[in-house]
């Protein structure tokens, strides 16, 4: 599988990280081993300091400038061919005098040393970041890929749950061998509290939600053998190659004489997601997004709807298929799945950041509490989707780092100027002007409302909010809440608002 670097700009730690090392020149991959790797880039064989260089400078390319394998190779194996590092030739080796035919550059040695070098650059910028930020989210599980290439023991270790601090991630924080592609993620206290959906056993048919919880660390087991070239035994974990057993050092910083100073100040960026059809955007959104939700996500639909997007609250979404041109030409569908296909690839317009800030949206609305009521839509209903869009409209980031941990772009373009409920949530951040409210007084409080109380009470919750805010009358401030739905120009409104 060819790994598709996970940035659209120069991952700042990973980059630091790969440049920083050395060369070290080796016949066999006993000769720069273990904790040597992080500070030295080797490559079996290539006995010249040139060979080894175009080498490096491929990878180092690769890693800052995002190019999958099939870009370094068409790059490389020319060059590599011209001088004579290819193939199967004859070598001495240094340590025990012998004539060996000795494996050069091939497809199979060019994919090994690109997957091998990018994945430990990358995880070791991962390593560095979890870490800065290891008091808000000190929970790590691994993640493994688990597909027919995954390693029995990788696929054991998958969804175990550790402290970040535990011995254990000494030894077995990824990649652990050849070819690995297990990676680690962090969660926060709330995110373990929610868990995720399980069968539940009593209801067969029905989902419960199940709170993770901090793993037992798996026992570590050494094997040993002996290498018969050196001679050297050889000792390391089970399920680990051999040089692989040895978390990032933590010690680890830049040498100024080793790398390039000149690397973008752009934050790491995961992984972009594989998607190219809608097939792939239900796939991407359940597996990233069904944990956060309170009800699971069942169904999505895609159809030509008058709503950009639509939910039941209860685990359906349907995505609209139609363009809107008075919102310049705004396509749910079309933007979301665009949007999912060129996160940390290329940046992404402002419809296709709305589209997954609408996606948002109906994901809150599955995460409030709420009792069905028969009836029409009345002001509780404003009430209610006005206060959904204004925190989904601050809180989307959350959803991007659910996705992998991207960044948003059109944050304060979204906020201010969003096409959904437009009108409504100009009535209220006028409302906030009036009584002298930031965003960032209330948002807290307002989002915790959200998740809480039902969703058809946020009326007198959010007018209790607002005057403790305020210090104004919460009768008065809730008489303007209901005036939300008022369609007027901004100053129509504003009349309202009366003495408040």
């Amino acid at each position: 599988m060819a790994i598709t670097l996970p940035f659209d700009k120069p991952p700042e730690k990973a980059v630091e990280y790969f440049r920083s090392k050395g060369y070290e020149i080796g016949f066999g991959w006993q000769d720069v081993y273990g904790k040597a790797h992080q500070t030295a880039f080797t490559v079996a064989k290539a006995m010249r300091l040139d060979i080894l260089q175009d080498i490096r400078d491929g990878v180092d390319k690769a890693i800052a400038e995002g190019k999958t394998f099939q870009q370094f190779r068409s790059e490389l194996e020319p060059l590599l061919k011209r001088k004579g590092w290819w193939g199967k030739k004859e070598m001495t080796d240094p340590l025990t005098g012998e004539i060996k035919m000795a494996t050069l550059g091939t497809p199979w040695r060019l994919r090994t040393i690109f997957q091998t070098n990018v994945q430990s650059a990358y995880q070791a910028g991962r390593y560095a970041r979890m870490k800065q930020v290891a008091g808000a989210r000190p929970f790590w599980m691994y993640d493994a890929v688990n597909d027919g290439k995954t390693r029995l023991a990788h696929a054991a270790w998958d969804g175990l749950i550790l402290r970040h601090d535990d011995p254990w991630w000494s030894t077995h924080y990824p990649p652990n061998g050849y070819n690995c592609r297990c990676s680690v993620i962090s969660m926060s206290q709330r995110e373990m509290d929610r868990g995720r959906l399980v069968d539940d056993p009593d209801n067969p048919g029905e989902k419960i939600r199940k709170p993770y919880t901090v793993s037992e660390a798996p026992p570590v087991e050494y094997v040993e053998r002996r290498d018969m070239r050196t001679g050297q035994m050889i000792r390391h974990p089970r399920g680990i190659d051999p040089g692989f057993d040895h978390a990032p050092d933590q010690s680890w910083t830049p040498d100024p004489g080793k790398h390039t100073p000149e690397i973008a100040a752009a934050g790491e960026k995961p992984r972009p997601l594989r998607v190219a059809t809608r097939a792939d955007v239900v796939r991407v959104i359940k597996e990233k997004l069904d944990s956060v939700t309170l009800h699971g996500i069942k169904e999505i639909d895609f159809r030509r709807t008058d709503a950009f997007m639509a939910t039941d609250s209860a685990g359906r979404i349907t995505i609209s298929t139609k363009t809107f041109g008075f919102c310049r030409g705004f396509n749910a569908a079309a933007d979301l799945r665009l949007a999912l296909q060129n996160l940390g690839r290329e940046p992404l317009t402002f419809n296709q950041e709305y589209a997954l800030e609408s996606l948002w949206h109906e994901i809150n609305h599955n995460r409030q509490p709420w009792t069905w009521r028969a009836g029409r839509l009345d002001a509780r209903t404003t009430v209610m989707e006005t206060v959904n869009q204004w925190v989904s409209r601050r809180t989307y980031p959350e959803m991007l780092e659910h996705l992998g941990g991207f960044k948003p772009e059109h944050l304060e373009a979204i906020t201010t100027g969003g096409y959904g409920y437009n009108g409504w949530i100009r009535n209220f951040d006028g409302l906030l002007a009036a009584l002298g409210v930031e965003d960032g007084a209330i948002l807290e409080d307002v989002y915790k409302m959200l998740l809480t109380v039902d969703r058809m009470e946020y009326m007198d919750e959010l007018a209790g909010i607002l005057a403790k805010t305020s210090g104004r009358d919460a009768a008065k401030i809730k008489t303007c809440l209901k005036r939300l739905e008022h369609q007027g120009a901004p100053e129509a409104f504003s009349s309202l608002l009366g003495e408040v």
